[in-house]
């Protein structure tokens, strides 16, 4: 079985049927293998590590595939439950989330979340080595060139397993959807989805994983 956790594009978002063709699905289909899909529309990466370890803390898969978000989501607890928002999220207007909008405005600083970011992925990969697991790491956007040229973060860079993320550092799944026709909101529909998973299948067989 495959596990795949990310945000609104292994979700299968705008999908007609994400159950069916979203690109985890498609991936699982080329190997024969089922799908547990734990994509969350809105998902940050709080979401993504901690779903990830939660799932496998027992649990053996024959591959973890992660799909990183943009590094500026955070994940709170709202009404008792785990929430994902980001600065520009709608539900900033919510009344008793007020607070977002001076938090991102006034104790919100990028580079630091993408320090973060780098320690959950170096954390994530080792835990996953740790385990024997099998895994692999995909990102919805690649990394912009002044983060990647900044020196307070290269030593992150360099500790990053690279034969386990696909398109590290200059592609992301919006590079793979072939220019496909995309919904409202942006997120690639069948097509997109189809050119995104040929493409991942495409780097498992290059690996060895599966025939």
């Amino acid at each position: 079985m495959i596990l795949s956790v990310g945000c609104s594009f292994t979700e299968g978002a705008e999908l007609e049927d994400p159950e069916n063709n979203s690109f985890p699905k498609l991936v699982g289909n080329e190997f024969n293998l089922p799908v547990r899909n734990l994509g969350l529309g809105g998902a940050s990466n709080d979401y993504i590590f901690r779903t990830v370890v939660e799932e496998t803390m027992n649990t053996s898969y024959d591959l973890v595939l992660v799909q990183w978000t943009v590094q500026d989501r955070i994940e709170i607890i709202y009404k008792g439950k785990p929430f994902n928002l980001s600065g520009n999220s709608a539900w900033v207007n919510t009344p008793d989330l007020n607070w977002v909008k001076n938090f991102y405005a006034n104790h919100h600083d990028f580079n630091h979340s993408v320090r973060a970011w780098a320690c959950k992925v170096i954390a994530l990969q080792e835990y996953f080595k740790s385990k024997n697991q099998k895994f692999l790491f995909c990102s919805m956007m690649p990394l912009d060139e002044h983060i990647l040229i900044n020196e307070d973060l290269i030593p992150f860079w360099n500790q990053i397993d690279t034969t386990h993320f696909v398109g590290w550092p200059n592609q992301g799944l919006v590079d793979w959807d072939g220019m496909k026709i995309k919904g409202r909101w942006g997120h690639p529909l069948e097509d997109g989805h189809k050119e995104i998973a040929k493409h991942i299948n495409e780097y498992i067989r290059s690996l060895g994983w599966f025939s």
